[in-house]
């Protein structure tokens, strides 16, 4: 038998997980097919002169990615899909890339790498994805039972209260961080997500009714942009912001059993000028002599961008270059 911890009342749990009605005949298949016709159509669409050892690397790392969201509805789980969407986010930063990027580049440079390089990373990438997808799901009920299950406990009351205190501890951590000695820096990440904690706590009560009036309108249209634009103003894009919307989606998961795919989209078409702007913005801000407040560095991605719209032709493309440039940066480093 597991311990028990009280936490907030999130319903989690690994035994007894409602199943959803099955899926027809047709559904099956359409859902069984979608790794292989992903597959089909990033070879279909990538560049033609891809290394084959490349292609096929890169073929295996996308058609594992889709595999776990298979399972999820082919079983017609209704639990948060963690595995399904973090295999995904896996593929789509170290297989999508292959076939979609012109060429392969290092780190804030031009420099091109050859195939056989990225083949070496695309090897040591596939078979840590394998050793993780085996770890995750070998494992099965009764290992799982023995560790310590949620249960639930806070009142509502309390949960609001412990969301807003989070909040407030995450932001003071963002004001005085920079006067912490390096050496604590590590602490200070940690308790810099207990505002996203917060966040999501706050989001949780509210897709349940239980954060109304001025409450609400401060989280929707106070914290959770003026968090967004915290995290961009870093000079990061991708993994600031997925810090912050992976936990209110895993929230909205938990509360509506839905997946904001239509918001998910929208922010993605979004992010690709952010970050191509990114290498810009840091040569400014990080090279700056005066500090940047918040509002300063927001407005300055906003300028950046709004140049690039209306001065650069194709600056959206070249935006989406980058972003897979950068992307598949990830992958060349492995080799490393």
């Amino acid at each position: 038998m597991g311990l028990s911890i009280t936490t907030a009342p999130f319903p989690v749990g690994f035994t007894g997980e409602p199943k959803a009605a099955p899926l027809n005949a047709i559904a099956r298949t359409l859902v069984a097919a979608a790794p292989l016709l992903a597959v089909g159509l990033l070879n279909a669409i990538g560049r033609p002169d891809l290394d084959p050892m490349l292609r096929l690397l890169g073929s295996l790392v996308c058609f594992l990615g889709f595999l776990p969201m298979v399972f999820h509805v082919l079983g017609r789980n209704t639990g948060l899909p963690f595995m399904p969407l973090y295999a995904m986010f896996f593929s789509g930063y170290y297989g999508i890339p292959v076939f979609l990027d012109d060429k392969f580049t290092l780190a804030m440079s031009d420099l091109a790498i050859a195939d056989p390089a990225v083949v070496e990373a695309e090897t040591a990438i596939l078979m840590g994805f394998v050793m993780l997808l085996l770890g995750y799901y070998l494992p099965r009920d009764r290992f799982m039972a023995r560790f310590p299950r949620m249960r639930l406990g806070l009142d509502e009351a309390t949960g609001v209260q412990m969301g807003w205190i989070l909040v407030g501890v995450g932001a003071l951590t963002v004001q005085v961080g920079e006067y912490i000695p390096v050496r604590f820096q590590a602490m200070m990440q940690i308790t810099h997500q207990f505002g996203t904690l917060g966040l999501s706590l706050l989001f949780y009560y509210s897709l349940n009714g239980r954060l109304i009036g001025f409450q609400k309108q401060l989280l929707f249209w106070v914290f959770i942009p003026a968090w967004t634009l915290l995290e961009i103003s870093g000079g990061g894009v991708a993994g600031p912001v997925a810090r912050l919307y992976l936990p209110l989606m895993g929230t909205y998961w938990v509360a509506r059993r839905k997946f904001l795919w239509k918001t998910t989209i929208i922010c993605a078409l979004i992010m690709i000028p952010i970050s191509g702007v990114k290498g810009k913005f840091r040569r400014v801000y990080w090279s700056s002599e005066t500090s940047m407040g918040v509002t300063e560095r927001s407005v300055l991605f906003y300028d950046l961008i709004r140049d690039g719209f209306e001065n650069e032709q194709n600056f959206y493309y070249d935006s989406y270059q980058t972003t897979m440039q950068r992307m598949n940066q990830i992958t060349t480093l492995t080799a490393t």
